[in-house]
């Protein structure tokens, strides 16, 4: 079944709809024990507006196929009874009390009560809390740090982080909503904003790093953490899974007037956005969001960074920083496939790498009836062209089952070219995970690791390389002068990372990736 997902945000007349992407799975769970008022919510949870037709297929079909009875509860005539009350109801839910629009094309579609009450506190919350504003800044002396920064990162002189970075390191609204597409410099913004704070006053609030993707968190963590370790040690850092802050902002852990650094906002849905502006403002915590607003859309229902920018664009309330060049693609015809992205011409920037060919006489765009296999291949060959700079390069797949298929077929070519040797297999509870030395591995879970003879806890979204295998435990290199110990039960929670998912992906930068697109399916590269 597919079911359509629409993220524009809920309004009385809509103009257009665009079919932004297909799911052919909404749900892995066992449904035992739910009201029939939650397959409405699960489906929104996707879906950020179904069709009639699309929900009663999902309600009176699909659903009633995943019922099934844990494991640990026997068959009997006890728990069928309550598995078929179960289906009953889910036959019976109406969408007569759910918002609904009508658009050009004269076909409903509805979405969820929950819904349209996020994206009403969203856009208040956005409003209020840049109208509320910080204590007075030392303008000029800021200004004085960032120059420092400027010149410790060797930003350029032509650099449009030169024009924004001082207004939005001086601006003292609550919220601060930073647009740029990506190979901009984005993360500069927090590094320089982090940078120059600390450096005019070491006294300056408790920094959190978060993203909803782990990967990003973790390496906007490191990266603050490297530019503040450049002028002194006793800065205050966190870093944060977005689920746990969210928990812990409601939970008032999170101590006031923080200062909390949101990458890849682009990925929160509208109700965790709703959340986190209903937290933060309570809590007097200054907010600064960098985001691509016509990037893929979140995997949750929704767009709370999209309709944030709306918002305070439409009301005059505020200013959203907007950043236009992209530095991280050198070749001006790259350049140009980007900016064609994201103006939803993905079409022209595929024909764009179609009639590219790189320096080592490949081509950027490959049409293979086996297109995985031969980017395995093709992957393996170019890691291990002698002198090449860019050994760390990584295969991007579209979702994270794509990506375990890749990396399992990736094994056998990576020892075959020697990249990997001396496996280990551990095996646990029916569950088998198996690692060889010089494996790429990314922490999918926070795990708990020994360094240096101490126990620490290693971040979810931490890439690191495989220095040695053991029968009972792994020895990980997880940054340059940092290596850590993993026992055996706690290695199920790593995976290997020559192939990433892109949504685990976001906030990497290289040279070059390898994607893998089936041309028979559909896969959207932008919100265009």
């Amino acid at each position: 079944m597919s079911i359509t997902l629409i993220t524009i945000p809920y309004q009385n007349k809509m103009p257009k709809i665009k079919i932004i992407a297909n799911k052919t799975s909404v749900l892995n769970a066992e449904l035992l024990g739910w009201l029939s008022e939650q397959a409405i919510l699960d489906l929104s949870a996707c879906n950020t507006f179904f069709k009639k037709n699309e929900f009663e297929s999902y309600v009176k079909e699909f659903l009633p196929k995943l019922i099934k009875l844990p494991t640990d509860v026997k068959d009997n005539e006890t728990s069928n009874l309550v598995i078929e009350n179960i289906c009953n109801s889910l036959t019976e839910i109406t969408l007569e009390n759910l918002p609904k629009v009508t658009t050009e094309e004269n076909i409903d579609i509805y979405t969820t009560n929950e819904l349209v009450n996020a994206e009403t506190n969203i856009r208040q919350a956005s409003i209020n809390m840049t109208l509320a504003k910080e204590e007075p800044k030392d303008t000029e002396g800021l200004k004085e740090s960032l120059e420092d920064y400027f010149k410790v990162d060797k930003i350029r002189d032509d650099d449009e982080l030169r024009d924004v970075l001082p207004n939005i390191i001086t601006d003292n609204r609550k919220l601060i909503i930073v647009d740029a597409p990506p190979g901009s410099g984005k993360s500069k913004i927090f590094q320089g904003y982090s940078y120059a704070a600390y450096h005019h006053n070491k006294d300056i609030p408790i920094i959190v790093a978060t993203s909803p993707s782990d990967q990003a968190a973790a390496e906007l963590y490191y990266d603050l953490k490297r530019k503040l370790s450049l002028i002194g040690n006793d800065f205050k850092l966190l870093q944060y899974n977005l689920r746990i802050l969210l928990t812990d902002l409601k939970d008032k852990v999170v101590p006031r007037k923080s200062i909390i650094m949101v990458d890849e906002a682009g990925f929160i849905g509208t109700k965790d956005m709703a959340k986190l502006l209903k937290e933060t403002s309570e809590l007097d915590i200054k907010v600064i969001m960098v985001g691509d607003s016509k990037q893929i859309p979140p995997l949750p229902a929704g767009n709370g960074f999209s309709l944030i920018s709306e918002t305070l664009i439409k009301e005059g309330k505020a200013v959203v920083y907007n950043i236009a060049s992209i530095f991280r693609q050198k070749d001006p015809s790259e350049k140009q496939a980007t900016k064609h992205i994201r103006s939803g011409n993905a079409d022209i920037a595929l024909k764009t790498y179609d009639e590219k060919t790189y320096q080592d006489g490949n081509k950027a765009l490959k049409f293979e009836d086996k297109a995985t296999e031969q980017a395995v291949k093709d992957y393996v060959e170019y890691i291990t062209t002698p002198n090449n700079p860019d050994s760390s390069a990584t295969i991007l797949a579209v979702d994270g089952i794509s990506a375990r298929d890749i990396n399992d077929k990736l094994t056998p070519y990576l020892k075959q070219a020697n990249l990997i040797k001396n496996p280990v297999t551990f095996n646990e509870n029916g569950r088998k995970a198996e690692f060889y030395e010089a494996d790429r591995v990314i922490f999918y879970q926070k795990i708990r690791a020994e360094e240096n003879g101490e126990k620490i806890v290693v971040n979810a979204g931490i890439r690191g390389e495989v220095l040695e295998t053991k029968k009972d435990s792994l020895r990980v290199k997880i940054a340059e002068d940092r290596v850590v110990s993993i026992k055996a039960k706690d290695c199920f929670n790593l995976e290997k990372a020559w192939c990433l998912s892109m949504y685990v992906a976001q906030g990497i930068s290289q040279q070059r990736s390898f994607l893998v697109i089936n041309k028979k399916g559909k896969m959207d590269l932008a919100q265009g």
